[in-house]
């Protein structure tokens, strides 16, 4: 049995986020919980972003705090923060977002109650015209079940940020994040739902996920050559990880929703990227992008090559 001191460990992994941190951790509740903690990983902010955590750390006793004197991406950061907690369970918590504590805590009453590897939840997505809810199956799964569940996207979202999971689960299972580049957290749900023994959805949400805010997927860096390369990078492992199920055809209906929602959300801004200066300009890029699509030949695939003629 895997030591722990709290009962839950919060990673909250930051990159110049001095005008959100503090709300952030406030969310919480923490001075009402003296068996959470809070990790944050500052990953080399250039602003106040480590001035406000090492206030912050005088503030709340189980706040804990390191700091990335270069910048490593988040895949890094997480996983540094999973491998320093001292939770039973754990979950993330992006900077810029924050918790609804009384529900937090109810999950976490919900594990100890049943004894399961992940409790996945809905979020409330706060939309510049107002807050949405953002619904996820509920119900007991088995790890296959979750899985294909999660990659059709029926628990609403390929984030890591709206479960809680047990840390000494995550670790035996080999959970990690992929490091150096974006949705770094798809390929971990992945083997985190698939290799689980039982995952339950709970029926209400304890994140806000705040749509307002600049991010990798909203800002301008979505429309650059690393964000595009992501994106093919990501259809390209899911596809490696389906080819490892002993029966491939059993997620046929799952990987297809899966290229309709990439399709979707990614091919038009991809499509820009790929007609820009830069794209023509890199011979690396051009190979690596090519060879991340043509991994299976999908509806995603398709339509992404409409989009470029």
């Amino acid at each position: 049995m895997l030591y722990h001191e709290y009962t839950l460990t919060t990673i909250i992994c930051c990159h110049n986020e001095q005008d959100y941190l503090e709300a952030c951790v406030a969310s919480l509740a923490l001075e009402k919980h003296p068996d959470w903690e809070v990790f944050i990983v500052d990953d080399a902010s250039r602003d106040r972003t480590y001035p406000t955590i090492k206030k912050l750390a005088k503030q709340y006793k189980n706040l804990r705090h390191f700091r990335f004197d270069v910048n490593m991406g988040l895949g890094a950061a997480r996983n540094f923060g999973m491998l320093q907690a001292r939770g039973k369970y754990l979950h993330f918590l992006d900077a810029d977002d924050e918790i609804i504590e009384q529900e937090l805590a109810n999950v976490v009453a919900l594990h100890d109650a049943n004894q399961v590897d992940i409790i996945q939840c809905p979020h409330i997505r706060i939309l510049p015209d107002g807050a949405q809810l953002t619904p996820s199956e509920t119900g007991e799964f088995t790890g296959e079940e979750a899985f294909r569940a999660y990659l059709s996207r029926q628990f609403g979202s390929w984030s890591s940020c709206m479960a809680v999971y047990h840390r000494e689960y995550l670790l035996t299972s080999g959970s990690r994040f992929q490091q150096g580049f974006y949705y770094e957290d798809v390929i971990f749900c992945c083997n985190a739902f698939y290799n689980s023994a039982k995952v339950i959805g709970h029926s209400a949400p304890f994140y806000i996920y705040r749509c307002t805010n600049p991010s990798i997927t909203r800002g301008v860096g979505a429309l650059g050559m690393h964000h595009t390369i992501s994106s093919a990078r990501l259809y390209h492992d899911v596809c490696e990880f389906i080819a490892l199920m002993p029966d491939e055809e059993h997620y046929k209906r799952e990987f297809a929703r899966f290229c309709e929602i990439m399709a979707t959300e990614h091919a038009p801004r991809m499509a820009r990227s790929l007609k820009s200066r830069e794209f023509a300009d890199s011979l690396k890029s051009r190979k690596e992008f090519w060879h991340y699509l043509s991994t299976r030949d999908s509806v995603f695939t398709s339509i992404l090559t409409r989009y470029m003629v």
